[in-house]
């Protein structure tokens, strides 16, 4: 389950960040 940035955990936020760059 891929959760907003927003509310995206700090743990899957910093990968989600490199998804999106």
């Amino acid at each position: 389950m891929v959760a907003p940035e927003r509310e995206i955990p700090s743990g899957e936020g910093e990968e989600s960040q490199r998804t999106l760059l």
